[in-house]
Formats: structure tokens, C-alpha cells, sequence
């Protein structure tokens, strides 16, 4: 034996995993578990957002078709109105107003959605000649003024036009109004037929959608000048917002999102913006974060206890763990010090690692 082999070495080896060995593992075991947690937590906030999102257009769809089917609607009794009336106010056959009340109130029936009396005749001056209500505000309603009017007046063609918001001067309520010119036998220009469709319509409708207690759902026209909202807000229907939606319809797009502070209650929400087809105004679906995240929101609470836990648990063990070990080791090394039997170890190499007392 040489020196290095004969002489011997004092302490005991370590009979466990090294503590920094042993910490470093647990530390890299939960560095994984809470990415993979953080990861699963952002992916599962990503679908919500993409469900409500999708689950807003859809709806706005729907808002979209309904609110067509009731234009639709409008518009028929407008083309009929208007053939049926022509003649009356432009080739000298004038009904009496009695029988012309009656007979507008008839359409009247086919649209429940519109203001009520609200259908017109109109002369090409602008002067209301038949309604289907109370004929004692004839001849002095004068509507000449009117943008629809003077488009209708103006145009060479047989359209529908949709007016902007509108106050009007006998019910102080907002409206838009829905026009269908008149031609004579010559086809010139001889007046226009119209009616009304309130505000409140469109609230009613709004009132019926099954939606949080923190989303909304409003009608703006395309210069966001709101015309309906729920929860309803009369005091701010005609009012123009300045909102980041502007970028959107500049760009022409039919539909698009965007998640901000609400300027009519403080509220931010995601925003899912739908123009109308063939009019010229937009649905809005408001949904709070706070309440179609709110499943979320426990899932990263019970995830974020269950990190919590598991951490603990496996610290405490390990604790225990380490103590354990130790008084093992404290014992093996009493009984390795105090036997009266020469005891050695070595390595594989046949070189002292440590020997006790009675060996040395």
C-alpha cells in the first residue's frame, strides 16, 4: 500500500442524495408545474375570449336579420302605399280624408313595429295630405325640410330611404323615418309615402335577448350617434360618441372588435361592432370581462391553491425528509465512532475513504 492508501480519512460519507441535488430537482419539478399551469391559464383565457366573441356575432345576426325582417315589412306596405296613392295626390282624385285615415290605418295592421298612425302621404311640396291617424293636423304638417324628403325629391330612382335619427317635433320621441317616393303619370316626382319606426322598438327588442347584467347591447347609426340601448339609457339616445369604433367603419369593415372603457358607464368591455346589410347602421354587443371570465377566474384561483399546496406539501416532505436522513446519519456515525472493531472503507480503488477510531 502506498501512503495515500494507508492513510486513513476521517468523517463519514453522506448516505443520502446531496441537499442542493435533492432542492435543486424539487425546484425544477415546480418551475414545470407552473408553466404548464401559466400555459393552460392564458390558451383557456384565449377560447373564452374567441367563444364570446363568436357567440356576440352570432347574435348580432340575429339582431341583424330581425331588424331586416321589420324594415322588409315596412318597405311592402310603402311600395303598396305608394301605387295605391299616386294617383290620389297627383291626377286629381283625391279620397276624402275619413276613408283615407281608414285605409292607411289597414296597412297600419301589417306593421305593429312602427310608430302608431305614423303613415303619411306626403304632397311633392312637402305637405301632409293623408295619415292614418287624427287627420286635424292636416294640411298644416309641413316636411318638406326633412333630409329624406328632399333625397327622395332629388332622386331619379324608386329607393326606400332610412332617415338619421330624428326628433320628432309632435312626440319629442327619437325615430327614424322609412320613405318610398311617388311618381305621376309622367313619372315626375309627385311626393312621398312614410312612416316611422320609434326608438323604443328596437329597446323592446333589446329587452328580450338573454344577456349578463353588465353587457349591453346598443344601435348606432354610422356617424355613433346612439339610437337604442340595454340597459336602457333615454337621456343619452341621440348623443354622438367618439369611440375607437371609428377606425372600423372608416375601413369599411362589416364587422369588428375591440375591448375598452365604456364612455357611457365607465364599464370595460369587449365590443363586437356588426353594420347592418344595407343600412346604415351598426349593432353593439358589449360583454363585460368580469362576468364571461368568471369561470376563469376559479380555475386560476383553484389552480393557483392547488400550486400552493402541492409546494408546501412537497417542502414540508422534504423537510421531513432531510431530518430523517440526518439522525440516520448522526447515528450510523456514532455507532461507526464508538465500535471497538476496526472499521474501513474504501473505494473502488481499493483507497481509504474513511476508517473510526479503533481502526486508526
Amino acid at each position: 500500500m502506498n501512503a495515500d492508501s494507508t492513510t486513513p480519512k476521517t468523517g463519514p460519507s453522506p448516505l443520502h442524495l446531496p441537499r442542493l441535488l435533492t432542492s435543486t430537482l424539487l425546484l425544477l419539478v415546480l418551475i414545470g408545474l407552473a408553466v404548464l399551469l401559466l400555459s393552460d391559464l392564458i390558451a383557456s383565457r384565449k377560447r373564452e375570449y374567441e367563444t364570446v366573441q363568436r357567440d356576440s356575432e352570432n347574435l348580432a345576426r340575429v339582431i341583424d336579420r330581425q331588424i331586416m325582417t321589420a324594415v322588409e315589412k315596412i318597405d311592402v306596405v310603402l311600395r303598396e302605399t305608394a301605387i295605391d296613392y299616386a294617383p290620389v295626390v297627383n291626377d286629381g282624385k283625391p279620397r276624402k280624408l275619413l276613408d283615407a285615415n281608414l285605409d292607411l290605418q289597414r296597412w297600419m295592421q301589417y306593421t305593429p313595429e312602427v310608430q302608431k298612425e305614423s303613415l303619411r302621404v306626403i304632397n311633392k311640396e312637402g305637405r301632409v295630405v293623408y295619415n292614418a291617424g287624427n287627420s286635424a293636423e292636416l294640411p298644416n304638417v309641413f316636411v318638406g325640410d326633412r333630409a329624406y324628403f328632399l333625397q327622395q325629391k332629388a332622386s331619379k330612382e324608386n329607393q326606400l330611404v332610412i332617415s338619421e335619427p330624428l326628433l320628432s317635433r309632435f312626440t319629442n320621441k327619437w325615430l327614424l323615418t322609412l320613405s318610398r317616393p311617388m311618381y305621376n303619370a309622367k313619372g315626375e316626382f309627385g311626393g312621398v309615402v312614410q312612416m316611422a319606426l320609434r326608438t323604443e322598438y328596437f329597446q323592446s327588442m333589446f329587452e328580450k335577448l338573454d344577456i349578463e347584467p353588465r353587457s349591453n347591447v346598443s344601435l348606432f347609426d354610422v356617424n355613433l350617434r346612439l339610437l337604442s340601448r340595454h340597459p336602457a339609457l333615454p337621456e343619452q339616445i341621440g348623443k354622438q360618441f367618439d369611440t375607437p369604433a371609428k377606425a372600423g367603419i372608416s375601413a369599411g369593415l362589416t364587422t369588428f372588435h375591440y375591448e375598452n372603457v365604456s364612455k357611457v358607464d365607465g364599464v370595460n368591455r369587449l365590443f363586437v361592432f356588426r353594420k347592418l346589410e344595407g343600412l346604415p347602421y351598426l349593432i353593439v354587443i358589449g360583454r363585460s370581462p368580469e362576468e364571461f371570465l368568471y369561470g376563469w377566474y376559479v380555475k386560476a384561483f383553484l389552480y393557483g391553491v392547488a400550486f400552493i399546496c402541492l409546494s408546501l406539501a412537497l417542502t414540508s416532505f422534504l423537510f421531513v425528509f432531510y431530518r430523517h436522513t440526518e439522525r440516520n446519519r448522526q447515528l450510523i456515525a456514532e455507532v461507526f465512532e464508538a465500535s471497538d472493531e476496526a472499521i474501513v472503507v474504501t473505494d473502488a480503488q481499493g483507497r481509504v475513504v474513511t476508517a473510526n477510531h479503533a481502526f486508526t
